[in-house]
């Protein structure tokens, strides 16, 4: 089965170099539901 694109996905270049401040937040802040990705 493969995944149907959206016009908002990024491709795997422009992820990693926009994980490091995706990946930032408070230590006090709630833990994600879900993946960034």
């Amino acid at each position: 089965m493969t995944r149907r694109t959206s016009p908002s996905d990024v491709d795997d270049e422009t992820y990693h170099f926009l994980l490091p401040y995706l990946a930032l937040s408070p230590e006090h802040a709630p833990q994600r539901k879900y993946p960034l990705r």
